[in-house]
């Protein structure tokens, strides 16, 4: 597996992706518009099949994980760990000192991921995300790259 830069031509992928994933997608237009003001936005590849993505918004020595997802036959297999750990070594290598994401409150298995990495809990977004019938919570992490492994 490799970590590497979006292309346009990745996107339709990046869409399948996100369509499989969020009950409220974001549209190929986000993505396009994303690459065009130079966020970093990542893909996850094996032999040429694009297994997941990323895409973060650097400023300084902060990084906000805006959004992630893997190929859902590709989940609980270890590939979004290494993903995201690809990431946070990189942006830990790059001189960042924070990384901070928000994540629906009902995605437990997301929340034991970041935890597991050692992202802490800092808060909550009231009513953040369009849920089926309301909204949702989202809960808000951050890792500190200083007291992080």
């Amino acid at each position: 597996m490799i970590v590497r830069s979006m292309q346009v031509s990745d996107v339709d992928a990046v869409v399948d992706i996100e369509q499989a994933n969020y009950h409220d997608p974001w549209t190929k237009k986000i993505f396009l518009d994303c690459l065009q003001v130079g966020y970093t936005c990542l893909i996850l590849e094996d032999n040429s099949v694009v297994l997941g993505y990323a895409i973060i918004m650097h400023v300084l020595d902060e990084y906000h994980l805006l959004n992630i997802a893997i190929e859902k036959d590709r989940q609980n297999q270890g590939v979004g760990r290494h993903f995201l750990q690809a990431i946070i070594d990189e942006a830990r290598q790059n001189q960042g000192k924070y990384m901070f994401l928000e994540v629906r409150a009902s995605n437990q298995a997301a929340r034991h991921l970041y935890q597991s990495l050692g992202f802490i809990e800092v808060g909550v977004r009231k009513d953040y995300y369009a849920a089926e019938l309301d909204r949702e919570d989202a809960v808000l992490y951050t890792l500190n790259f200083n007291q992080s492994g």
